[in-house]
């Protein structure tokens, strides 16, 4: 797409990607943000229970940034190679410098803090320089539906880790969380057009595709 100068091919591709990083990856974030005490309980026990904010921060952290896209990699297709190199460097600063500014007081969760700003504010600035490059944009708001109801259900299933550290109950609810996930957002998703090889299986086109009649 590039080498044809298909600008508009490229961003449609790139945001496509992400919503279904966003989405494919959800249950994971739902289980080890929303989830992390009873996860942390149910896998370690009772002693390790208290780094369950640890796990919490480094999970939102790294699905923020994967919720955005692959945007390091699309830079390099555009040979932005100095903006990227620079950064990593910031990255790398950033990170060592909250490090020292909070590790000293809050240990692992400090730790886990800095990665997880470093994390975020790093995605940001990528987020940026790729919207400086012809046809990218910095959000489509094609798919605000799709991080609407990725942020409503992850805000549904903190609630509920608040209110009840039950991993049977907490498990339940990701899982339902995450099935309401893709079914709302089938159709931005395009199965049909991203991965057409899975059309041929009736279960998943009766999962994506449940308006059209049987043999449309």
């Amino acid at each position: 797409m590039f080498a044809r100068k298909d600008w508009k091919g490229l961003n449609d591709l790139y945001w496509q990607t992400a919503v279904w990083m966003a989405v494919i990856s959800f249950p994971i974030f739902a289980l080890t943000f929303a989830q992390a005490h009873p996860l942390m309980n149910l896998l370690y026990g009772h002693r390790y229970v208290n780094s369950a904010p640890i796990l919490a921060v480094l999970s939102l952290g790294y699905y923020a940034n994967a919720v955005m896209g692959s945007n390091g990699t699309t830079l390099l297709v555009f040979g932005k190679i100095r903006f990227v190199v620079l950064t990593n460097l910031i990255m790398v600063l950033l990170n060592v410098a909250l490090a020292f500014a909070l590790v000293p007081r809050y240990g692992a969760l400090g730790a886990a803090i800095a990665i997880g700003v470093t994390l975020v504010v790093t995605n940001v600035i990528r987020q940026v320089g790729l919207s400086r490059c012809r046809g990218m944009q910095f959000f489509s708001r094609k798919y605000t539906n799709v991080y609407v109801s990725i942020a409503f259900f992850a805000e549904i299933l903190y609630i509920e880790s608040v209110l009840s550290h039950n991993v049977a109950i907490g498990i339940v609810v990701s899982v339902v969380a995450s099935i309401f996930v893709l079914m709302l957002n089938r159709h931005s998703l395009n199965v049909g057009h991203t991965f057409p090889e899975l059309m041929r299986f009736a279960i998943v086109r009766r999962l994506v595709e449940p308006s059209k009649r049987r043999g449309t």
